[in-house]
Order: structure tokens, then sequence, then C-alpha cells
């Protein structure tokens, strides 16, 4: 019986330990500082290593092998996560590999363990350039309203 409830409290840490992001945005800041309605959902598992990104407003899905790079706050104190394009012969050999998204990913929280605000992207697609995507608390958090 002790055996048995060893491996229920392992396998329910391990469940517990894997690290999901999920961003579902709402807006685009776009070039002269306005945000714009797009709707775009950003997630990461663990356990899979893949960031996906689904355009809602156009019914695309991609996915992408992700490392995670590294954790910082931006000077108002809020909290990055940010995660780069993993390059190998997995990820050239998963079906839907598109080099226009090799770069990198950030999930940005209020602060650590937080609300999710937004997500920023900067690749191939974007001519390397950040593109800011908010949900609705992160267009309140940064004034948008």
């Amino acid at each position: 019986m002790k055996k048995y409830i060893l491996i229920f409290i392992l396998f329910f840490n391990a469940f517990i330990c894997a690290q999901s992001h999920y961003v579902d945005a709402e807006y685009r800041l776009i070039s002269n500082g306005t945000l714009v309605k797009e709707r775009v959902n950003f997630s990461y598992y663990d356990k899979s290593e893949l960031l996906t990104i689904q355009d809602l407003d156009f019914n695309t899905k991609k996915s992408q092998y992700v490392n995670l790079m590294r954790t910082d706050y931006d000077d108002k104190g809020n909290y990055h996560i940010y995660y780069k394009t993993e390059i190998s012969m997995r990820t050239i050999n998963h079906r839907d590999y598109d080099l226009s998204l090799v770069g990198t990913f950030v999930f940005i929280y209020d602060k650590k363990n937080g609300t999710p605000l937004g997500f920023a992207l900067k690749n191939q697609s974007t001519n390397h350039e950040w593109v800011v995507y908010y949900n609705q608390a992160g267009k309140v958090h940064y004034g948008f309203d």
C-alpha cells in the first residue's frame, strides 16, 4: 500500500510542478503606440516543450519547440519569461516547423506567479522587431483604457 501511495505522490508532484503559460490576447500594439483588436492565444506546456500560437481571427495554429532562455523583470517590476526556439533535428523534423517562427518569445506577468498581461515575440516574420500582444488585464495595467 505504501508503494502505491508513494507512486501517487510522485506522479501528482510531477503533474503539479509542470510549468505552463497561457495568454489569451485580445489586442496588438502597433507602431504608432495604439492597440488594435487581434485575438491570438499563446500557450506553452513544459512537458511537450511546445509553444503554440493560435490566431483566432484566421483560425490558424503554429507550434515551435522552445527552451527557457531566462527570466527577468522590466523597469516597472513586471515579470518576463523568455523562451527561444530550439534548433535541432527534432524541430526540423516537426511537421509544423516554420523557419519564420525561429526567434524569441516572452510571456509577461504583473509579478512572478502573477496575472498574465501579454506576450511578445521577435522573429523573422516580425522583421526581428518586438511585436507585443495584450489581454484585457494587460490593456488596463499599461493604461490603454
